[in-house]
C-alpha cells in the first residue's frame, strides 16, 4: 500500500500488522488542512484509494499562524515558502529537491516547486497564483502574482494571459509506483 499526504508520497508498506497497514504521520508535518490518501493493491496489483481530508490542530489563514520560520500558508495548511530550499516557489529541476515532492514546468520550460491548491479556495500566498492544472478544482500554487492574496488574484496584461494559458498545461511529473 501507498500513504500520501497532500499528494507526497510518504510511506510504502507491503506487509500487514494484525490483519492491517499501519503509518504514522511524519513528526515535520505542519498544522493545518491535509488531504491524506491511501492506495492499497489486490493480488492482480489493481490499485484502489481512499481520500480523506483533515485538519491538525488549526487550520491556518497566513504565514503567521504557522508554528515554525520560513512556512506559508496554503489552502490551510503550513508549507514551507520560498525563502527555504526546496520550499514554495524554489527553482528545481525534479520532485526529489521540493519539500511538497511536486517539481512543475511551465511552457516555457521555468521548474519552480510547487504545492497543491483549490482554485476556488482563493488560498496561495501572496506573489503565487493557484493556476489550474486540468484536474477540477485542483491548481498548483505558481509564482508570479503581483497583487498576491490569493489564487483569483493575477497579473494584469500580455504577461498574466500568457501565464494563466501557458500554465494551463503545466505539467507535473510524480513519482510512479512500480
Amino acid at each position: 500500500g501507498e500513504l500520501r499526504i497532500d499528494g507526497q508520497l510518504i510511506a510504502t508498506a507491503t506487509t500487514m500488522q494484525q490483519g492491517q497497514f499501519v503509518w504514522n504521520a511524519p513528526a515535520t508535518l505542519g498544522q493545518g488542512k491535509h488531504k491524506i490518501s491511501v492506495t492499497g493493491y489486490d493480488v492482480a496489483n489493481t490499485p484502489a484509494t481512499v481520500e480523506i481530508n483533515v485538519t491538525l490542530g488549526a487550520a491556518c489563514e497566513a504565514a503567521d499562524d504557522c508554528l515554525r520560520d520560513g512556512e506559508v500558508c496554503v489552502d490551510g495548511r503550513c508549507v514551507l515558502g520560498d525563502g527555504v530550499q526546496g520550499g514554495l516557489g524554489w527553482a528545481c529541476a525534479t520532485n526529489m529537491e521540493c519539500w511538497s515532492g511536486q517539481c512543475a514546468a511551465d511552457a516555457e520550460g521555468e521548474m519552480h516547486c510547487v504545492e497543491n491548491c483549490s482554485i476556488a479556495a482563493d488560498a496561495c500566498p501572496s506573489g503565487f497564483d493557484c493556476i489550474d492544472r486540468g484536474q477540477g478544482d485542483n491548481g498548483v500554487c505558481w509564482p508570479g502574482a503581483e497583487s498576491g492574496g490569493g489564487c483569483s488574484s493575477g497579473k494584469g496584461g500580455a504577461t498574466g494571459f500568457l501565464l494563466v494559458f501557458g500554465l494551463g498545461a503545466i505539467l507535473v511529473t510524480r513519482r510512479r509506483r512500480r
